[in-house]
């Protein structure tokens, strides 16, 4: 049981908790010394733990609830701290509270200043983070011994110990016919490169003389491409991209050596280098109702999100309506301001993986925007940074795109496409504009079935890319986050998951540190949430129920 500090320890297994018990309630409480002990977790955990520390030395069963007014996290006490020390901040707000104490509202003492000899961290949110900062405790409280208890143990039977806290909802007895416990548990989803069938013709060997992944280069030369090629009559010529990924993964350089072999430098009248604030600024960069076609390319695309996710912003409806038409104003007692423009955006997005992505696309970008944008990823795509010397007067592309005819069929293959799956209509639509785009840049007189089904195969590795990077599920961080711990049920096999396997996998105590708790007792109680003592997992029960606070 000693961890990494001979004054730590990770306390796993039956045999372990009983030890510790023991332990506890043999060596450091007294009758003058109620506070020896000092207990950090979630309400009905700690209760429990307590009641088993009284229970294992009869003549402590008076005092043992004393240490509930000094339990930092619960809804009786003024303190709220994470259950580990993976946050500088809640690090030395618990070393404090020890070296300092506690009083009441009434100047009586809740917890006395240097009266804490052992911590016991019941459940750490985080088990591999835990230990970060605890270096900040032990040097500021030398007398003080840190136990970290993982309390509830998937698949032991809690009666045999009376610790593990009961999650059984009464009321719920039958367990739905779509739980499965014995189902394989999913596999992450890894992120394929870009299939080889998906790039086609020259925009393809345009992607390639850049030297950058291609599940960058290629959506960037789609994308920039698009400002030279004219629109038929039933398909828009516009396309807007993002390049999606961690910093030096080559986004940069895959949209700066596309916008450069093309010739769409930040000189050029067809590029918007600028960033927009607003709906009024975009105008701005594009007003006047003489018809034109412009590039708004931004290196940091998450400062345009940000701008558009601010309350009351209307930027995100403008992008909408530019993505499927060319006018648009907006007017005020002030002025007018008008524009006439087919857009294409290319944007590169900086995220560390998956859970930042909500931050990007959130409650107020997520409704209709992103389903208008065709992401670029590396995925398992190898790439090293090799210099890459460009010439002007030797290197430049000049494409001389066609109008091609667009026939019947191309239009009947692309619905069928859509009917095959769920909400593929808009990726339908960007396929037909894919096609029609590398089409024209070849010099087709007509689309052809090479151009379509490899629009069609790099939209089914957009579903790929989509099932990973996800917008956000609600308007604020506890709707987020029931939504997601919904979602994540639904989607998992048998309904059923261990609640730590979800919790780490999702970044869940990252992505919403004030809510998950009362979330998940939330979902508990109301019996959405159900704990399967055999299996040691929580399955998803069918029963509708509204989800508010």
């Amino acid at each position: 049981m000693p961890g990494t500090h001979d004054r730590v320890f990770d306390v796993h297994g039956r045999s372990a908790r009983r030890e510790l018990i023991s332990k506890l309630a043999s060596a450091t409480l007294a009758l003058n010394d109620p506070a020896a002990v000092l207990v950090i977790g979630q309400d009905e955990t700690v209760d429990t733990f307590l009641k088993h520390l009284a229970d294992s030395r009869a003549d402590l069963a008076r005092i043992a609830r004393l240490p509930e007014r000094a339990v930092a996290g619960t809804s009786d006490s003024p303190l709220t701290v994470s259950r580990n020390f993976g946050s500088k901040d809640d690090a030395t707000l618990i070393s404090d509270m020890i070296r300092r104490g506690v009083k009441n509202p009434d100047g009586s003492w809740s917890l006395q200043p240097g009266t804490i000899k052992a911590l016991v961290v019941l459940d750490p949110d985080d088990e591999e983070d835990h230990h970060r900062y605890l270096h900040l405790l032990l040097n500021s409280c030398p007398d003080v011994t840190v136990y970290f208890l993982w309390f509830e143990i998937p698949g032991e039977e809690p009666s045999t110990t009376g610790i593990v806290a009961d999650h059984e909802v009464p009321g719920f007895e039958a367990i739905p016919a779509a739980v499965n416990f014995d189902a394989p548990e999913a596999e992450g989803v890894q992120l394929s490169s870009i299939p080889a069938e998906s790039i086609v013709g020259r925009l393809g060997e345009v992607a390639r003389m850049t030297r950058s992944p291609l599940g960058y280069s290629y959506l960037a030369t789609i994308a920039a491409a698009s400002v030279f090629v004219s629109s038929s009559s039933n398909i828009r010529a516009a396309i807007y991209s993002a390049l999606v990924g961690a910093v030096h993964q080559g986004k940069s350089v895959a949209s700066e050596r596309t916008r450069k072999l093309l010739g769409l430098d930040d000189h050029s009248p067809l590029v918007i280098d600028s960033t927009p604030a607003s709906d009024r600024g975009l105008f701005k960069l594009v007003s006047g109702m003489e018809f034109k076609k412009r590039l708004l390319a931004a290196d940091e695309g998450r400062a345009m999100m940000a701008k558009g996710s601010i309350e009351n912003s209307t930027l995100i409806s403008l992008l909408c309506a530019l993505w499927s038409r060319n006018t648009e104003g907006v007017a005020d007692k002030a002025r007018v301001d008008q524009a006439c423009v087919e857009l294409s955006l290319l944007l590169n997005l900086k995220v560390a993986d998956e859970s930042e992505f909500p931050s990007v696309f959130t409650h107020y970008t997520s409704h209709g925007l992103y389903d208008r944008f065709l992401f670029g990823v590396r995925g398992s795509e190898r790439w090293h940074y090799t210099p890459w010397d460009f010439d002007p007067s030797r290197d430049l592309v000049k494409l001389e795109p066609t109008r091609p005819l667009v026939p019947g069929w191309v239009f009947d293959r692309a619905h069928l496409w859509a009917g095959a799956g769920e909400d593929r209509d808009r990726l339908a639509e960007n396929a037909l504009r894919v096609a029609y785009i590398t089409a024209a840049c070849d010099g087709l007189v007509e689309v052809s079935m090479e151009h379509l089904e490899a629009a069609l195969s790099l939209m089914n590795w957009q579903e790929q890319i989509r099932s990973v990077f996800q917008p956000a599920k609600g308007a604020n961080e506890h709707q987020e986050c029931v939504n997601t711990i919904l979602d994540a049920f639904k989607k998992a096999p048998g309904r059923a998951m261990r609640w730590r396997d979800a919790y780490r996998a999702g970044n869940w105590h990252r992505r919403f540190p004030r809510a998950i708790t009362g979330v998940r007792k939330m979902l508990e109680r109301d019996g959405v949430l159900v704990f399967h003592k055999d299996s040691g997992k929580h399955y998803l029960n069918e029963v509708e129920k509204e989800i508010t606070r």
